[in-house]
């Protein structure tokens, strides 16, 4: 028997919320009180390897909830030595329920009534434990909270050799809520429905999540075809004919009339973009029918490149960066620290939701919190530093159904083209390729790339030069205008491809000592060292010259060697760096066997791997 449970706070990572959670068991030395807790006894769950009951969890229980339940059972085997039996709560309609069992340990949103009772008065975020009747009942205003409860039962219940739970028996956990008693022209926010149309349940159910972390409220949701309530948030739907009609792909609004919220969009993109402005307007503490109405419209360019805070971002409802995420100042004291926090480096910006190297894509990876971004300079025919992996438009743009129309070159290099000529051209989506959409994006310039990064992430210029050989731009003559221009001196990023040369020496000593004098401290630059130096040269060259501890170990080639080898056969190397150096490394997934994944970025941190590049833009942040 378990006669108290510790006081515990619950973070959940959706939210940064404070709960303060107790129970209503009582903890005394004194005898006569020991007795009258005795006589408390209700159920004996578990008692000398012996039990009666079963856990019962919702017959639509997600992937998570499900392995809770199988978790539960096995720590009650393992701690208790009972074998308890999971069954869902589905039941045919003539289903006579008097003949259910008393026996039961409840999760989440089943069919019984002592679930609903319990779950009717929490917030989205809170949970309670609680034995009703016989039953016990664990659930959550959400699935995530209902986890949380569980895990907490197993954790703090699932003790000694036998579980006996008291009549009065009650854990919760009451969270505070950003947004106090939302409502839209005085009605609660709770009393809305979420609706949605056809294909879009995700974005409904990521609505109610975000809505119910800021507010508390628990929203239902249901499809379209349901009958209308009185007040519905209602996300693109025909059959509820609000419909807007919008042009653009990134272009959506918000409708409010008749006591309901109408969300529209030219794509179902747009209408996520949509779902996740309603958020950020309650947040914001919008409260009437025309506060929350807007209509937005993707801006001409150049006016988010002026503020970034114009583009509506695509990934908005499913990812909320934290303040820490965006700060640079943080960035910039983790990537000196050689033993700090792993440094995302995204491959040619956010190739998931804009076209690569597009400087939509690089907004979108500064707005989620990177702190790095791999940008590729090439030179046009006239003189002007552009943004392109390839050497040629084949790939990333619609070349082939433009080339050698309206006096536009015939050849598909990018230096046989004049810029005015290039913004003729559009970038196809994502990494391009014969089968990728054309979008209205254009190639960027290496100077719009620098104004949007200036005091908000690293950028690492990846080296890039003519099929004659040597590199595109100079440093004294084409990147320290750039840095001058917008106070960028602390982070761009050098990788010194040629290793520890005098000359390089001489170079970055003097741009390092021009940038700390303009802004107080000195630009990052990585090192690239050859599998010819050893960790201590390494070491000792970065001591004496005052470098930055970061290094590029050139003789890697994932796509040539598998990692497990290459760790192998340089663990002294890398045992030598460890906590001394930063290493940084290519780890996207692009025909080189290396996942992008959370189990492989732990494995290259465990390692010394503290900066790696990957394609996985939200994913790779969100770790």
């Amino acid at each position: 028997m378990k006669k108290t449970i510790s006081l515990i706070a619950l973070l959940l990572s959706a939210a940064t919320l404070l709960c303060a959670c107790g129970d209503t068991i009582p903890e005394s030395s004194d005898t006569a009180e020991t007795e009258e807790i005795e006589a408390a006894y209700e159920c004996e769950i578990v008692k000398n390897g012996e039990t009666q009951y079963k856990i019962v969890r919702a017959d639509a229980a997600g992937d998570d909830l499900i392995q809770g339940c199988i978790a539960l059972r096995r720590a009650i085997k393992e701690k208790l030595g009972a074998e308890m039996a999971i069954e869902t709560d589905f039941e045919l309609p003539t289903f006579d329920k008097s003949q259910r069992s008393e026996y039961e340990i409840l999760v989440g949103d089943t069919n019984r009534e002592e679930s609903a009772e319990v779950k009717s008065t929490l917030g989205y975020l809170d949970w309670a434990i609680k034995l009703v009747g016989k039953r016990i009942v664990i659930v959550g205003g959400s699935a995530e909270a209902t986890l949380a409860a569980l895990n907490d039962f197993i954790e703090c219940d699932i003790d000694g050799d036998e579980l006996v739970i008291y009549s009065d028996y009650e854990s919760t956990c009451t969270c505070e809520y950003e947004v106090q008693n939302a409502a839209i022209d005085g009605i609660p926010l709770g009393q809305y429905s979420i609706v949605y149309g056809t294909g879009l349940r995700n974005y409904a159910v990521e609505l109610a999540k975000r809505l119910g972390e800021k507010t508390g409220f628990v929203m239902p949701i249901c499809a379209d075809s349901t009958e209308k309530a009185e007040h519905e948030i209602v996300i693109s739907s025909k059959k509820r004919e609000t419909l807007k009609t919008y042009a653009g792909i990134d272009d959506y609004g918000i409708d409010v009339r008749d006591g309901s919220v109408y969300i529209s969009g030219g794509s179902s993109t747009a209408v996520a973009m949509g779902c996740a402005a309603l958020v950020e307007l309650i947040e914001d503490g919008a409260c009437t029918a025309s506060a929350l109405t807007l209509s937005y419209v993707l801006p001409d360019r150049q006016e988010y490149i002026n503020d970034i805070s114009k583009l509506s971002m695509r990934w908005a409802l499913e990812f909320e960066p934290e303040d820490w995420l965006l700060d640079f100042n943080e960035k910039y004291a983790a990537m000196i620290d050689p033993e700090g926090r792993m440094i995302s480096c995204i491959h040619r910006g956010d190739s998931n939701y804009y076209p690569e190297n597009s400087i939509e894509g690089y907004i979108s990876a500064i707005r989620m919190g990177a702190d790095m971004l791999e940008i590729d300079p090439r030179l046009t025919k006239d003189g002007v530093f552009v943004i392109m992996h390839d050497a040629t438009l084949i790939r990333m743009t619609d070349y082939g159904t433009k080339a050698g129309k309206n006096g536009l070159p015939t050849s598909p290099n990018i230096e046989d083209w004049t810029y005015a000529q290039l913004q003729q051209l559009n970038l196809k989506t994502g990494h391009g390729g014969d089968t990728a959409t054309v979008t209205n994006f254009k190639i960027p310039t290496l100077d719009e790339a620098v104004h949007v990064a200036a005091g908000r992430v690293f950028i690492r210029l990846d080296v890039k030069g003519p099929a004659t050989g040597g590199i595109y731009w100079d440093y004294e003559k084409d990147i320290w205008p750039l840095e001058q221009k917008y106070s960028s001196y602390d982070n761009i990023l050098f990788t010194w491809h040629s290793v520890f040369s005098a000359n390089n020496y001489s170079l970055v000593k003097k741009y390092k000592a021009l940038q700390t004098e303009a802004c107080g401290r000195s630009a990052v630059h990585i090192i690239a060292c050859s599998a010819s130096r050893s960790a201590r040269e390494i070491n000792n060259i970065l001591k004496s010259t005052k470098f930055e501890p970061i290094v590029r170990l050139t003789d890697i080639d994932w796509s040539a060697v598998g990692f497990d080898t290459y760790v192998k056969n340089n663990a002294a190397k890398l045992a030598e760096f460890k906590g001394r150096v930063r290493i940084y490394s290519d780890a996207q997934n692009n025909g080189n066997n290396m996942k992008e994944n959370a189990e492989w970025w732990d494995k290259l941190y465990s390692y010394g791997f503290s900066a790696i590049l990957v394609n996985e833009s939200v994913n790779f942040v969100r770790y």
